[in-house]
């Protein structure tokens, strides 16, 4: 596992940071459930061993909260004090520049000091923050998470000298659409998400461009995600009238796809290709009206309308309807099967799909003890930094990789860490 990251990672992670991860995980994992962390590991088949090689799984309760209150809540027990409703808005130094506490403000404005001897900071990267994940990954992903993951810990951190580690990349492993069409029930109302991840009709980025097999995400979630991701904030996929009456009566079966398209998220549901969706135009025409999809009577209207370069949208579609007519993908060895030419009759319909990202990749520079390093190379005293506000020592600053489970690991593993390195310290 560790040759394999690494090689994932291109040999740009700290090597050393990412073996302590490895080695500690079963130590964590006891001591988490010796503490009363519930583990519950569910539906992962397709990744045999990862998750427990990280030591990480997910929790019981609810999938999408992941169930961890409860844990959390017998976990602090014995911890003296926990100000809730406080913000940090400065990490405090001394006269060398170490690490003495924070500065926050409570939710009604009172202003508070906490002194310390170590400050440990685990604010989850920038995610949640549009205006930096433009500035350092150039797109304003939308996050699945939590929506305070704004970037300040990180910009606390910077303020008192750390060094940026990283700072591009992002965590996706999920493809939606925007918001579901309104006005329908819940079968016709998720509809788009099933055209949106049906491998058989043809994707294009925002320039027009048909950027990879439509498959990928079937062949693997991650590659899946980060080829989507790699377009921007948002793709298309598209249909035309003779598919969309086809799939009215015949389900998505019409265009060659067989079972479900495969995908992972917490929003949508695929469909069953042979289940028929006669409401199917009702649904676009309010997609295009709710500003989910765009509808042009020609695939140049098409292209101005969702803001694509004409002559690249048209070219891109007579190369895809040749390749089907050929019945063999020479551009992206998508199977011949679903090999599905969009055809020149319209009106066309581009559905938009965007990705969705867990958080950001890039943080400060730590060691392997997580104590935060300055622009030389030298430890901050006292300051320590975890989970996503450290791991851009562990990717090369593009995307997570295939090693399944990282990113949580490193939290549980990076905070015990910061614990023992800062208690270390302080003796």
């Amino acid at each position: 596992v560790f040759k394999k990251f690494m090689e994932l990672s291109h040999w740009y992670g700290k090597a050393g940071a990412f073996r302590r991860l490895l080695t500690m995980s079963g130590e964590t994992a006891d001591w988490l459930a010796a503490k009363g962390f519930v583990w519950n590991q569910f539906g992962l088949s397709s990744m045999p061993g990862e998750f427990g090689v990280t030591g990480v799984s997910y929790l019981d309760d609810s999938v999408a909260t992941m169930g961890v209150y409860d844990s959390f809540q017998s976990m602090v027990k014995d911890v003296d004090t926990i100000l809730t409703e406080t913000t940090a808005t400065q990490i405090l130094t001394d006269s060398e520049g170490n690490a003495v506490g924070v500065a926050a403000l409570k939710d009604d404005g009172t202003p508070v000091t906490v002194n310390a001897k170590a400050v440990i900071v685990s604010t989850g990267g920038f995610g949640g923050n549009k205006d930096m994940l433009e500035q350092y990954t150039g797109s304003r992903y939308v996050l699945f998470g939590v929506q305070q993951n704004d970037g300040s810990g990180f910009e606390m951190m910077k303020a008192v000298g750390a060094a940026e580690r990283n700072p591009g990349g992002t965590s996706c492993h999920l493809v939606c659409v925007p918001a579901f069409v309104t006005g329908f029930d819940e079968f016709d109302a998720n509809i788009p998400f099933d055209l949106l991840i049906t491998p058989t009709l043809l994707q294009v980025n925002q320039r027009g461009e048909r950027f990879s097999s439509e498959t990928v995400g079937e062949d693997s979630m991650l590659m899946g995600a980060n080829y989507h991701a790699a377009q921007g904030e948002y793709y298309y996929t598209l249909i035309s009238k003779p598919l969309m009456d086809g799939i009215a009566e015949q389900g998505t079966a019409y265009t060659g796809m067989v079972g479900k398209p495969l995908t992972f998220s917490f929003k949508g549901q695929a469909i069953q290709a042979d289940v028929p969706m006669p409401n199917i135009e009702a649904v676009l025409e309010a997609a295009v009206e709710q500003g989910l999809a765009y509808k042009g009577e020609t695939i140049a209207e098409l292209a101005q309308n969702a803001g694509m370069d004409a002559s690249t949208l048209e070219a891109n579609v007579a190369r895809y309807n040749e390749l089907c007519a050929g019945g063999v993908d020479l551009d992206f060895n998508k199977k011949s099967e679903y090999m599905c030419a969009l055809g020149e009759t319209g009106p066309f319909y581009a559905i938009v799909g965007q990705p969705e990202i867990y958080g950001s990749l890039g943080s400060v520079d730590t060691d392997a003890n997580t104590q935060v390093l300055r622009e030389d190379g030298t430890p901050i005293g006292g300051l320590y930094a975890t989970g996503l506000e450290s791991i851009g020592i562990l990717f090369d600053g593009v995307a997570y990789t295939e090693v399944g489970g990282v990113a949580l690991g490193w939290a549980f593993n990076s905070g015990r860490i910061a614990a023992q390195s800062a208690v270390s310290a302080i003796q």
